[in-house]
């Protein structure tokens, strides 16, 4: 089978190749393997065998290519080609010399006639002729020679030389058809019809069409187009000379394929690439051409053509024509190289192919014509034509049979078909319709109806479209033509319907003759169009020209609920020559409402022939209008509620509202019908459409007016005819009202209405605006689980007494999850519901609201402007969150004058902040197996071993347990509990309760109890997903032995409670501390889990109130305690010692080995000496140990002196043998020598021959438990030992219980000396910890069990031998990474370290560091301007380390960078590196949860900063988060050396003194060795950065390393390794939350609180105030009484001129640049320094950008009496120098920024910097809804007045809330005080106009939302424009100072992110449209922020249309801003078309 297809396959290859051969060309075979192939051995003899057969070469013409991919496939093709290239050249060279050297060996054409034309003229014999003809002469040689060279050049790509072969072999050509040659003198043309004249003709058609096609590749289509038109003229000049003119089809078949060949080739260049050139003047050039050899300006030297005798040639003239002519054309017609018509006349500029294309279609249509006239005069396709006088050259019947088979129709129709396409395709839109015409007349005249009806149909829409009336009626007329043929009598209805349009010019003859022919279709019973009754016709009247105008619109845009809403439906026809000839009857009017029980059926059930009006019709009122229009008013308000079977939808039934009515249409008439609704729902209510209806015996046509398009096109204009009259523009609506309605002389008038709109065909039904107001009083925040009242009090504030009533309903968190929250309004019915299992509800309905004095009545009513109330008690679960409660107040009042009552509703929405009651820590302290059951005489088999004891039962807990594998631990809980809110609670009950929290939750469920699911802030239980196994399930039972509690007031039961004799009161921030002993009964510890859920405690309290302390019951929270560590079934050791010792007393200490696992163990036991200790017993020996067994080891020890001493060092080794392979002889132990490695387990020492056996040792450590009477959680530590304190006297320690539990925090009491082991940590270290000591421990408080964890190093004060006074400090040495240059660093650093600095901080340079003053800011800059970044930093690291760097490294930085590496992934990088810790300045302990896990995962310390103003509660809390220690902040402000030392720092060190004994380093204004001394004479370590930043600047290149030495060695006075040693330190428990917030700081995942530590406490300290005042009526009737000194209600102004000029949406404009200062600035610098007066701030700083909020600032504190100090960059107060001078004038002081960018972003730099300075006197009085929480909130609900007006004001003069509100966007105050009220109205577009610079795709833009990503900058976490990669903060740009900022407000990246808001860029230029707009419009000069907006708003009015409405913030005035336009309108105002005539100005203006 494979040969089969091998012999196959060679076999065409060779016939391939021998075909390359004979014409010349090289063949070679490229074969492609698959991958199979590769496996087949035989694939090579395949090949061969294919090669040799098709015979070929396997050098240079087969290759074989393996599996390759497309790329190596064509890169192989390309070498393929090149390596053959040169040789084809040659080959191409070759022939071309060959062919040219046969050409010049011709004889001369002079010389004699053609042979073969002198025998035909002679005679000869037939044979003669035949062979004579066959040959070719000597002008045909050279015609065969050049078109052979010019092939070659062809092939050879020489284009140039290739098109002058075929130009000559063209010339000779077109020679040979002339009559007399003038090549060949005396020689005749080829005779016409022969063969070899045909075959010539089709050769010149070809050399044509390559000369073109080469000309176009050569981008000459002026060229191409002249020989193709000279093709054409000479073959016509010649067809009449061979009688085939232009009265022949053959003439018009040849001329038709020459242009559609020509289309073609167009057509397939344009495809490929060719662009056709634009048609301008001077395009064409006859006379010469590019390209011509010697630049002739001869034609005929060009075309080498002559067309007889002379010097005749061809050429366009001036006007266009072609034409032929005697002469050149250089010296006669035209002589130039530009025609005079040459940019007008298409023939003179090459078109698309659809030109040709239909060219060549008319030539088809002349091609049919001539051959039909052809036809009848020679009718018999058998008998060739014979000549006659009328035709003496008849066609041949050969042409004539060939053209009987042509499809003429089909041929036309196909060529406009194309040309169709072309002209389509280049958007040629009155040609493209044309051309539509012709096929639809092609199609018709072929007989194809159904396609010319659709052609017709097609440009019969865009003619309808544009208004070409004219030419529709035409096709309307054809098309009913059409649709009469094929029997569509629904279209021929439709085009009678659309041809009586008084839009349709017509005669009235012929209007009446339609008429007539549309009424006997629809009435006549005989019409052939009524042979069957038709399926219901829809007609939509917005599609076609409607006879008549159909309008609908209600008088009012807005009503109220259940109230009466008049609309008017107006049917109009016209008069004169365009109306209808007669009266036309509808059947009916059928009005669709988008609200379906509104619908309105208008019937006339008169017959057609019937003129009496019906009896019941409507009433009507008939007047003429001054035109003599008759309008008639008709009554139809008096509609009955009737089903309805009309419609679209065939057999459908509904229920509308009918009327009787007359529906006959006059000419020149408006009938106007007047209805009336009563909606009952809130919605808008819009007129979906109006049907006309006409129904008779055959026919159900519907005429449908969609109403709501049709209104669109209106307002824009776009309406033929108006349908009312109109009284000037803008044009206003107009209603017919009726003035007198006595039928006799009725009185009729058009009211105008609204002003801006022509139709009002939406009405909003809106609730009555309610007048209550309501009011919700609680104390925030609420703690979860507790009934936490609320009382929600409603005022009256209508005109009459009304019944309240009040539904409730607290939201949940998340809708996708069952919420376990409730609200009740009793809740001790509460509980006992769910006693009973009751369910909670999220929902309160019908709650009556009674006022104090008649609270027993349900059913009372509220007198007017009395408060009614009502408390309601919410109940939160599970999240510590925001609850949002939303109370809906509803009441009946009357509206009319008929008493008819409506439910009027307000809603009143607000938040409540639940936080955990509660926050609990437990320490798990393993405690001695005691022997609980002490009985006199023991049992039988207790001295057996543990494996041989029987069987145990275990009564208390049903079980059988297994004394070998049963496992006893006690363990003491100590437990506190702290009180983490802000009020107190009453406590009842606290218990231990056994078991997991989630088995509690289930449990009280399965009995029905009450909820109990509180939860703790670091322990939150959320629904079980997986039901966990039990305690008991797992072989785990835990019994409470004991339980105590430490307190004076309370005393302890046994069984896990506490109580007292009613309730205990906790006050806020008291820590509780229980104490319990457990016993751990583990049935088998191998098969035991690593960690179980011990228990919780169960909480029962409620908050404790003064005079409601009975009102609320008794809440149950359930606190989770951390899951408990079981000991591993590993071979362990434990120790009794004595509860004291003395000296020289002898005593016993007992050790016992013990092995837990079901494996024999050989241990090898050695026992070292200790100190002060003498000791008696084994030294050495081999323990076997049995499965489940224990062994006792006993000595008896001798103390030899007081204090602590350490026991004997004991040290076990477990030996895992080989056994011998020799019976009997076993293998020798050998000893360990030294200290085991960590790495033991898996290490084995050099192998030991003995006796020819190889003994491999494999050695592991065991554990000891060295605690004295306590156990130890496991310590995989290879030697241990027990450390006792030895006294001189006993130490008389109580012990009540079996344990004593320690507290939360040393007290100082009587000391004692105690030490202990710290808890190993999971890591393995080589070395003994050292031993840890207390040394302030009270004597009823035990101490605590430190864990070893973290590497980071921790101050031990030691004696130093080169040091005299025996301890010094750490130095902590600060320097930049990368400063001065990146590559010092790594050098500055060992140079330090040898200088004597112990710890050294790395910073990370930021673009903008806060906390930092102007040298480390200098440093930082110099930095990143090196690239310095994180992966930098981490490199010198490395590199330091590689060469011998010892002192710990800490990172110290900003939090942004550190984000944008990614927390999880820099802490790990860093640990790599080999960094110790970070110091984050401004991330605290509250935002920083996930960065601290991280740095515990990886072992890296996060070091806290303490600050002078940090309080003594935030430094406890700061104490228990440091885990190495603290840096201690010496002094208020930013980083720099300074001369002196605070001199409180003593008393700031003695205050965190008293929270935490961790070593402190303080730093800030340390420079100088005496500095340095005294600051180290009160703190542990001293930093020094500013300093040594400024020494290494100041050092030249080369000699940085030794400066920094230098200057070390001269501060510490020390050198070499650092002098402390590396101590790990302790880890503490999970701190508590800090700072509990009174206001969500977060907006979804933005927000927060980044700042330095300086500042939290001010910051808590300012939300407290704000909280309070928010709460306190008085502080906001005190802001609104400076209402009238701002200006408020600023105004709302419709911008009428604005909106007509955009003729889009109506545009309002909330006027703030009227406000007092100029701008929206003003809101919240009145509300802040009222803040700040309330907090006592006498200082006010301020930022500013644009200049705006400055002023404000400046203005409140001259108002207030205030020092005022505003930051602005530089460059803004150039461009702002007005706003400057204005400040100063009032009596601020401005301060420049010139670092960083010099604009917004560093003013706000330099202002935080002022305000951590003077944080304790100064008031930041931020300008904008940026910054830390809660200055976003606080910003936004001052100016949130904005919105709340303009809301209000929209209702009260447009009757409506806007469909879009617009504001600019820089860090968004103005914006989200517009956007915050509108934010629940859903329908209300909210739209941001951020700053766009230069265009976001340049780097010159403040578009953060818009081009920017998540980071932290300024205190919060937002948008912001930052370097994605390092995390620096990017450079902004734009024309208005005010948003040149690169961040954004959190709330603003919230509603980004959640879709509420959108926010789009605005450039400098579109920010100048809106400036100007404004300025030209309506007179208002906006400043450049607002200019924003406006351009913005005008954008999206365009976008909604005309009647909408788009409410736009002029946030303000534009006089600051004169100057920026003035110097920015050179640039920008030639790209907007604003040119303005300006002054030169001045640098000052």
């Amino acid at each position: 089978m494979e040969r089969e297809h091998d012999t196959i396959l060679a076999q065409e290859l060779l016939e391939r190749r021998k075909a390359a051969q004979d014409r010349y060309v090289k063949f070679a075979a490229v074969i492609l393997l698959q991958r199979s192939h590769m496996e087949d051995p035989s694939i090579e003899d395949r090949l061969n065998f294919v090669r040799k057969s098709a015979g070929l070469d396997l050098k240079s013409s087969f290759y074989v290519l393996p599996p390759s991919n497309s790329q190596e496939i064509s890169e192989f093709a390309i070498n393929l080609q090149r390596s053959q290239y040169e040789g084809s050249m040659n080959y191409y060279k070759e022939q071309i010399k060959r062919h040219k050297k046969k050409k010049s060996n011709l004889p001369a054409t002079t010389a004699s006639v053609r042979p073969a034309q002198q025998q035909l003229l002679m005679g000869g014999s037939q044979h003669q002729q035949q062979q004579q003809q066959q040959s070719l002469s000597v002008q045909g040689w050279m015609l065969r020679y050049e078109y052979k060279m010019g092939t070659f050049s062809e092939c050879k790509q020489d284009i140039d030389n290739a098109v002058k072969h075929y130009e000559t072999a063209y010339g000779l050509l077109i020679d040979m058809f002339a009559v007399t040659s003038t090549i060949t003198p005396g020689a005749s043309g080829l005779p016409p019809r022969s063969k070899r004249w045909a075959e010539a003709k089709v050769l010149a058609d070809c050399l044509c069409l390559k000369i073109c096609k080469f000309h176009l590749y050569m981008d000459a289509p002026s060229t191409a187009l002249f020989n193709f038109r000279r093709h054409l003229l000479v073959f016509k000049a010649f067809s009449e000379s061979w009688h085939m003119g232009a009265n022949s089809f053959e003439y018009w078949a040849w001329l038709g394929k020459q242009y559609k060949v020509f289309g073609d080739l167009l057509d397939i260049g344009t495809k490929s690439g060719f662009k056709l050139p634009p048609p301008t003047p001077g395009s064409v050039v006859y006379g010469s051409f590019a390209g011509m050899s010697g630049g002739s300006k001869d034609l005929n030297k060009f075309s080498g053509i002559g067309l007889g005798s002379g010097a005749t040639g061809f050429g366009i003239s001036p006007n266009g024509d072609a034409f032929v002519y005697a002469g050149n054309v250089g010296g006669g017609r035209g002589g130039g190289t530009h025609g005079p018509g040459a940019g007008i006349n298409p023939m003179l500029v090459l078109q698309h192919a659809g030109y040709f294309y239909h060219q060549a279609a008319n030539c088809s249509v002349q091609r049919r014509l001539r051959f039909e006239i052809a036809e009848e005069a020679f009718p018999d396709s058998n008998v060739a034509p014979a000549p006659s006088t009328s035709r003496p050259y008849p066609p041949s019947l050969q042409s004539m049979n060939a053209e009987r088979a042509i499809d003429h129709l089909a041929l036309t129709i196909e060529l406009l078909t194309k040309s169709y396409e072309q002209f389509k395709r280049y958007k040629a839109g009155r040609m493209t319709l044309y051309l539509a015409s012709e096929i639809a007349g092609a199609y018709y005249n072929a007989g194809k109806f159904d396609m010319a009806l659709k052609f017709f149909e097609r440009i019969g829409k865009t003619y309808r479209k544009e208004g070409w009336t004219l030419i529709l009626i035409s096709i309307l007329k054809w098309s009913v033509q059409c649709a009469k043929e094929l029997g569509y009598w629904e279209n021929v209805v439709e085009y009678l319907f659309e041809m009586l349009s008084p839009d349709m010019p017509s005669t009235e003859l012929k209007r009446q003759s339609i008429f007539d022919e549309l009424v006997d279709i629809l009435y006549t019973g005989t019409h052939p169009a009524n042979s069957t009754v038709h399926k219901p016709l829809v007609l939509t009247m917005f599609n076609i020209n409607s006879f008549v105008d159909c309008t609908v619109q209600f008088q009012k845009q807005q009503a109220f609920v259940s109230s009466e809403s008049k609309f008017q439906v107006q049917l109009s026809t016209q008069g004169g020559e365009g109306a209808l000839p007669k009266a036309f009857r509808i059947s009916y009017i059928h009005v669709e409402f988008s609200d379906a029980t509104l619908n309105h059926l208008l019937e006339d059930k008169r017959p057609y022939t019937q003129e009496e009006a019906a009896q019941d019709s409507g009433r009507e009122l008939r007047i003429k209008d001054r035109k003599g229009r008759s309008i008639i008013w008709t009554d139809c308000t008096q509609c009955t509620l009737e089903q309805f079977g009309g419609g679209d939808v065939e057999g459908s039934l509904r229920e509308v509202r009918k009327q009787n009515v007359i529906l006959d249409l006059h000419p020149f008439e408006t009938k106007v019908f007047e209805g009336v609704i009563f909606p009952l729902k809130e919605q808008v209510v819009k007129v979906v459409k109006v049907t006309l209806g006409i129904t008779s015996e055959h026919w159900n046509i519907s005429l449908d007016f969609p109403l709501q398009n049709f209104a669109q096109e209106q307002e824009q204009g776009n309406t033929q005819h108006n349908l009312m009259p109109q009284q000037g523009e803008p044009p206003r609506r107009q209603w017919l009202e009726v003035l007198d309605a006595s039928p006799d002389s009725p009185k009729l008038s058009f009211k105008p209405l609204d002003k801006g709109l022509r139709r009002a065909t939406a009405l909003r039904i809106i609730p009555r605006e309610s007048k209550v107001e309501i009011k919700s009083l609680f104390r925030s925040p609420a703690y979860l689980d507790e009934y936490f009242p609320v009382k929600i009090k409603v005022r009256n504030g209508e005109s009459c007494a009304v019944v309240m009533e009040m539904d409730v309903e607290l939201q949940p968190i998340d809708p996708t999850i069952e919420s376990l929250d409730s609200v009740t309004l009793d809740p001790h019915a509460s509980v006992e519901s769910s006693v009973g299992g009751g369910q909670a509800s999220q929902v309160l309905q019908g709650v009556r609201l009674l006022t104090p004095s008649k609270s027993g009545d349900e059913n009372q009513e509220v007198p007017v402007g009395e408060w009614a109330e009502r408390t309601i008690f919410v109940k939160a679960l599970d999240i510590p969150t925001p609850r949002t409660i939303v109370c809906k107040v509803r009441y009946e009042i009357s509206l009319d004058k008929d008493l008819k009552k409506t439910w009027t509703e307000k809603q009143h929405s607000f938040r409540v902040l639940f936080i955990p009651p509660f926050n609990a820590e437990v320490d798990y302290i393993p405690q001695p197996v005691q022997d609980l059951d002490k009985r006199a005489n023991r049992k039988t088999g207790e001295d057996l071993a543990s494996i041989l004891k029987p069987y145990q039962v275990d009564e208390a807990h049903g079980t059988i347990l297994i004394p070998a594998l049963m496992r006893k631990e006690f363990y003491m809980l100590s437990t506190w509990i702290n009180n983490e809110g802000p009020w107190p609670v009453e406590v009842k009950e606290v218990k231990l309760a056994v078991g997991s929290a989630t088995e509690a939750i289930e449990s009280n469920n399965a009995k029905q109890a009450p909820s109990a699911r509180g939860l703790t802030r670091s322990h939150s239980i959320s629904r079980a997903k997986e039901k966990k196994k039990s305690l008991p399930e797992m072989g785990v039972h835990v019994d409470i032995v004991e339980s105590g509690i430490f307190s004076i007031d309370d005393q302890s039961t046994r069984d896990g409670t506490v109580e007292s004799l009613d309730s205990q009161r906790w006050c806020p921030g008291n820590l509780q501390s229980f104490h319990y002993l457990v016993q751990l009964t583990i049935a088998d510890l191998e098969l035991a889990p690593e960690q179980i859920e011990l228990g919780f405690l169960r909480i029962q309290w409620r908050r404790y109130e003064e005079n409601e302390a009975n009102r609320v019951p008794y809440s149950e929270t359930i606190v989770p305690l951390q899951p408990l560590t079981l000991p591993k079934a590993e071979v362990y050791m434990t120790v009794d010692l004595p509860k004291q010792a003395q000296v020289n007393r002898p005593f016993t200490a007992r050790y016992e080995v013990h092995n837990p696992t079901g494996k024999l163990h050989e241990l090898s036991m050695t026992v070292e000496p200790s100190d002060g200790m003498v000791y008696a017993g084994t030294m050495q020996t081999v323990i076997r140990l049995l499965p489940y067994s224990s062994h006792p080891i006993q000595m008896s020890c001798y103390p030899l002196t007081a204090g602590l001493t350490r026991l004997p060092r004991i040290k076990l080794v477990i030996n895992k043998r080989k056994a011998a392979n020799r019976r009997g002889r076993p293998v020798p132990l050998i000893p360990q020598q030294g200290p085991a490695a960590p790495a033991a387990p898996t290490t084995a020492p050099p192998a030991t021959q003995q006796d020819d056996v190889l003994v491999k040792k494999v050695e592991k450590s065991i554990k000891l438990r060295p605690i004295p009477r306590f156990y130890s959680v496991y310590q995989p530590i290879l030697q241990q030992q027990s450390i006792l304190s030895i006294t001189t006297t006993d130490l008389a320690a109580s012990h009540h219980l079996p344990f004593r539990p320690p507290t939360p925090r040393p007290t100082k009491t009587a000391k004692m000396s105690l030490s202990w082991w710290p808890e190993s940590s999971p890591r393995r270290y080589n070395t003994l910890p050292p031993l840890c000591e207390d040394k302030a421990v009270s004597t009823t408080s035990p101490p605590t069990f430190k864990t070893l964890e973290m590497p980071m190093p921790r101050f031990v004060r030691f004696s130093s031998a080169d040091e005299k006074s025996g301890e010094r400090p750490a130095f902590v040495a600060f320097i930049t990474a990368g400063h001065p240059e990146p590559k010092d660093t790594v050098d500055v650093m060992l140079a330090l370290e040898k200088g004597g600095a112990d710890i050294i901080e790395l910073g990370v340079p930021f673009t903008d560091p806060l906390a930092d003053g102007p040298t480390i800011q200098e440093s930082s800059q110099v930095a990143i301007e090196h690239n310095v970044d994180i992966p930098m930093c981490l490199n010198m690291v490395k590199e330091a380390r590689s060469k011998g760097l010892k002192a710990p490294i800490i990172l110290m930085g900003y939090f942004n960078p550190i984000r944008c590496y990614g927390e999880e992934k820099v802490v790990k990088d860093c640990k790599e590196a080999g960094v110790s810790g970070f110091i984050v300045v401004e991330l605290p302990p509250e935002e920083s949860d996930v960065f601290r896990g991280y740095c515990k995962e990886h072992g890296l310390s996060y070091v806290p900063l303490v600050a002078p103003s940090t309080s003594d509660m935030r430094i406890g809390h700061l104490a228990q988060v440091a885990d190495s220690f603290i840096y201690v902040v010496s002094k208020l402000g930013v980083t720099g050396a300074s001369t002196t030392v605070n001199v409180e720092l003593p008393n700031l060190v003695s205050r965190i003194r008293r929270h935490t004994d961790l070593p402190l380093a303080v730093g800030f204004g340390v420079s100088n060795r005496e500095q340095f001394q005294a600051v180290g004479a009160h703190a542990d370590g001293v930093v020094i950065g500013s300093k040594i930043i400024t020494v290494l600047r100041d050092a030249a290149p080369g000699t940085r390393a030794e400066a920094a030495y230098n200057y070390a060695k001269d501060v510490c006075d020390r050198t070499g390794a650092p002098a402390y040693n590396i101590v790990h330190p302790e880890t503490r428990i999970p701190a508590a939350p800090g700072h509990q917030h009174l206001l969500d700081p977060r907006f979804g995942e933005f927000g927060g609180q980044y700042v330095p530590e300086a500042l939290v406490d001010c910051l808590s300290e300012l939300e407290a105030a704000y909280v309070k005042a928010k709460e306190d009526p008085l502080f906001w009737e005190e802001y609104k009484s400076f209402y009238q000194y701002i200006g408020r209600p600023s105004n709302l102004t419709f911008a009428d001129r604005l909106t007509q000029k955009i003729g889009g949406a109506r545009i309002w404009l909330k006027r703030e640049d009227l406000n007092h200062t100029g701008s929206h600035k003003i809101n919240n610098a009145v509300g802040q320094i009222l803040l700040a007066k309330r907090l006592g701030k006498k200082r006010i700083i301020a930022e500013t950008g644009a200049g705006q909020h400055g002023v404000a600032t400046a203005t409140v504190c001259a108002k207030f009496g205030l020092e005022c100090i505003v930051y602005m960059g530089a460059d803004d107060v150039q461009r702002q120098a007005l706003n400057v001078f204005r400040m100063r004038i009032l009596g601020a002081k401005v301060v420049t920024v010139t670092s960083g960018s010099r604009t917004l972003k560093d003013a706000i730099n330099e202002a935080m910097r002022d305000w951590v300075t003077n944080v304790t006197t100064t008031h930041y009085l931020v300008g904008s809804a940026i910054g830390p929480h809660p200055f976003p909130t606080i910003v936004r609900d001052f100016q949130s007045v904005i919105g709340t007006e303009a809301r209000g004001q929209m209702l009260e003069q447009a009757g409506r809330l806007p469909d879009a509100i617009v504001a600019c966007v820089g860090g968004g105050s103005n914006a989200i005080g517009l956007f915050y009220p509108f934010i629940d109205d859903k329908s209300v577009q909210m739209v941001g106009a951020e700053a766009g610079g230069s265009g976001t795709h340049t780097e010159q833009h403040s578009a953060t939302l818009a081009a920017g990503t998540v980071g932290v900058f300024h205190g919060t976490r937002t948008y912001l424009l930052q370097d994605n990669k390092t995390g620096q903060i990017k450079e902004t740009h734009s024309i208005s100072a005010g948003l040149d900022y690169p961040g954004v407000g959190p709330e603003h990246a919230w509603l980004k992110d959640s879709g509420r808001a959108k926010y789009i860029p605005v450039d400098d230029a579109q920010c100048l449209i809106g400036f100007r707009a404004l300025c030209e419009t309506e007179g208002i000069i906006p400043a450049l922020e607002s200019s924003h907006a406006l351009y913005a708003a005008i954008e999206t009015a365009k976008e909604l249309g005309p009647g909408k409405d788009v409410l736009v913030t002029v946030s303000g005035r534009g006089d600051k801003d004169v100057e920026s336009v003035a110097k920015a309108l050179p640039k920008l105002g030639p790209i907007i078309g604003w040119e303005l005539e300006l002054p030169k100005i001045s640098d000052n203006f």
